[in-house]
């Protein structure tokens, strides 16, 4: 088996932000490049399918488990080049994406620091194009390094063939499915603007200077007051996406809603607030299924209260799109990745 080290019957669970999930048929753990090919190579001489593995923050894992190849991807590096007043940093997969925020922070870089908290890899950061108040990783991402899993090659792709959307990118895509994330390449700034458009932020500094270091600050302690601290309670933070809805349906869902929360508009299209629509339109006898509960602080998030199964986070997240549905219309799509 070369230099990898093959593990069978892992179990998933301790991998995860949610805490479930059953074993692995094998499991291997890679830091580089030439021991991801060897894992893919190996795991296509056996017939099996993979599953790239980073941080366990977006996923829920059948308790069944996974009956292929998992790659732990544990590719770490962090480099800064500068170049002006541009600065440009190379990720490893396999950081943690808010160890890298807190680094960039710390060196006086602006960009994505309102991206503070986020849980998981900086690997699985573009494939969910992830997003907190008013920023999105793909503003400042430059390239993503990938190994294709079909042609053997280790190329990088631009921002623009990312596809970048909405909690969307090209790695979420069937065509895409078949890139493993090796590094990311940031563009980072030495005197940038903080941005605290977003009203939880806007809020804050209404008498305090904005620095850097206070916005970063600032975005943790509002997550801690609305989002579960996952290594309590188990769960993998926006069960769902914001929908985007026709400019028709809104004008009826504000007749119904005066307070609905609403955002940007695209395309003739407006997002409005997922949790909102959760929160008054989902009944308390409706809000918890075994061991899994819609979270008494963020609508959006299931937890896993106590020794949740994985059927019954997929059921009740099930339950809310179906009743979003009957008294909205709007099929609410999930964030959450399923690994069944």
């Amino acid at each position: 088996m070369g230099n990898i080290n093959i593990q069978e019957g892992v179990r998933l669970a301790p991998f995860t932000t949610f805490g479930i999930g059953g074993e692995a048929r094998y499991f291997v753990s890679v830091q580089n490049e030439e021991e991801i090919s060897e894992a893919v190579t190996l795991a296509e001489k056996m017939g099996l399918p993979i599953f790239v593995l980073g941080g366990g923050s977006n996923i829920l894992v059948s308790d069944r488990g996974f009956q292929g190849v998992v790659i732990k991807n544990d590719i770490k590096e962090i480099t800064f080049d500068e170049k002006g007043e541009e600065v440009i940093a190379t990720v490893g997969a396999g950081e943690v994406w808010d160890d890298f925020v807190q680094e960039a922070v710390t060196r006086g870089l602006f960009g994505i620091e309102n991206l503070s908290g986020i849980p998981g890899s900086v690997g699985a950061g573009p494939i969910q194009n992830i997003g907190a108040y008013g920023q999105e990783i793909s503003t400042t991402l430059k390239e993503v390094w990938v190994f294709d899993t079909k042609e053997r090659k280790i190329f990088s792709l631009s921002k623009d063939e990312c596809e970048f959307f909405y909690r969307e990118s090209i790695f979420k895509k069937k065509e895409g499915k078949r890139f493993i994330i090796l590094r990311v390449v940031f563009s980072l700034q030495k005197n940038g603007q903080c941005h605290i458009l977003h009203q939880d932020l806007s809020k804050r500094f209404e008498k305090e200077k904005i620095i850097l270091s206070s916005v970063r600050e600032a975005v943790l302690s509002i997550r801690s007051t609305k989002l579960l601290d996952w290594k309590m309670v188990g769960n993998a933070g926006s069960f769902f996406k914001n929908p985007f809805v026709e400019d028709k349906k809104v004008a009826l869902l504000q007749e119904q809603f005066p307070n609905l929360t609403l955002f940007r508009s695209s395309e003739g299209k407006t997002k409005i607030s997922a949790g909102f629509l959760i929160e008054r339109l989902v009944a308390k006898e409706d809000r918890t299924l075994g061991g899994a509960e819609i979270s008494p602080t963020h609508s959006l998030v299931i937890a896993n209260i106590s020794n949740a199964k994985s059927e019954e986070v997929k059921k009740l997240g099930e339950i809310i799109q179906k009743i979003i549905f009957e008294k909205t219309g709007i099929h609410l799509e999930r964030e959450v990745q399923f690994i069944f």
